[in-house]
């Protein structure tokens, strides 16, 4: 690391950096004049900068930014030189204008991010697997950073441009048009597909509440009770997996107002999110099939509830009301009719959910 032992005047033009034909930024290329003058002199960075940079023609943000460059530089020379060399079979293998440059002409920081955001969102998007699709966020990221990165390139672009002949410049010139046009025209058709697609969705689900399953005010009710009045160490069992017409079994609604725990509720995610064997979730799927179906005797259902340490059975008749449950059909079950089915008691009732204790 230099000494910096006394500031010196700036070098004279033919050392001068900034001379040099270079596509870097002119703040870029001040603080390598800036750190050359440090190196050859052991001159303080503070008095070179003033000598420099603050007697420079730069703007104020340029002026500012090579001033950070080069006491970023002089404050971590020795780290800067221990990565570079790391590179190099030997250190003597680069000239000391080279090691220069190297140190100055480092990735920024919010670059590096930028770049590591875009490879590792479309690297993720490749390694992982969701049922849904997920991983495609992953992909989102990716973009993102890859557009942050060509807006932040625009100006050296430009610059590319306007150092070519005519032909060439009109020609790059072209090509940057036509694919902003075409980022418009997709942005745009997009736009139109979202549109097409979401509003006759939007407009049958407010003229037609079996469109899609909402919840309504009686089954906020009902998880409230459950809320203040069911154990937390209880157990429960619910039909309403569904949340519409899709039938993914994504509905958490009950076990996320209630705080309570359920047998088996969402099972879309089951496996992935949670880590429930595939084999495991389908066995309680079709436990829970079963025990809201209409093939199943009160008896039966009452004996599976204990076996499996179930102690309330929450029946969703908004659910159930248009084969939107986890029986995916509207056959009524033992819960679905007015008589209490034997082995259980009736402990809460609203318009859409009945709550049953199972009797011991």
């Amino acid at each position: 690391m230099p000494k910096r032992a006394s500031g010196q005047a700036p070098r004279s033009g033919k050392h001068d950096a900034r001379n040099r034909k270079s596509l870097a930024s002119p703040a870029r290329l001040a603080a390598l004049e800036a750190c050359m003058i440090v190196r050859e002199r052991n001159a303080y960075a503070q008095e070179v900068i003033a000598a420099t940079i603050d007697r420079s023609a730069l703007s104020a943000e340029d002026r500012a930014f090579a001033t950070l460059l080069v006491l970023g530089v002089s404050s971590t020379w020795g780290t800067l030189d221990e990565l570079i060399d790391r590179s190099l079979r030997s250190p003597k293998d680069i000239k000391a204008d080279v090691r220069d440059a190297l140190r100055i002409f480092r990735l920024p920081g919010e670059k590096l991010m930028l770049y590591a955001g875009l490879l590792g969102g479309f690297a993720a998007f490749f390694l992982f697997d969701h049922e849904a699709m997920s991983q495609m966020y992953f992909a989102f990221l990716g973009l993102l950073c890859a557009d942050a990165l060509a807006v932040q390139n625009l100006p050296g672009l430009a610059a590319f441009c306007a150092r070519r002949k005519n032909a060439v410049s009109l020609a790059c010139r072209g090509v940057v048009v036509a694919l902003a046009l075409v980022g418009l025209v997709t942005g745009v058709c997009t736009m139109a597909q979202m549109v097409r697609e979401t509003v006759p969705v939007m407009t049958r689900t407010a003229a037609d509440d079996s469109w899609d399953l909402p919840l309504t005010a009686a089954e906020q009710q009902a998880m409230e009770w459950v809320r203040q009045n069911v154990p937390e160490t209880a157990l429960l069992a619910t039909n309403r997996t569904h949340t519409g017409q899709a039938l993914e079994g994504l509905s958490n609604v009950y076990s996320g107002l209630s705080g309570r725990r359920f047998y088996m509720e969402s099972f879309k995610y089951a496996k992935s999110n949670l880590g429930v064997p595939e084999e495991e979730a389908a066995r309680r799927v079709d436990e829970m099939k079963a025990l809201f179906g209409p093939e199943t005797e009160a008896a039966e259902a009452a004996a599976f509830c204990r076996e499996k340490g179930i102690d309330y059975v929450v029946y969703s008749a908004q659910a159930a009301r248009y084969g939107w449950d986890i029986t995916e059909q509207t056959q009524p079950g033992i819960f679905a009719g007015g008589a209490v089915p034997g082995g259980f008691e009736a402990v809460y009732e609203n318009s859409d959910v009945t709550v049953f204790k199972v009797i011991e």
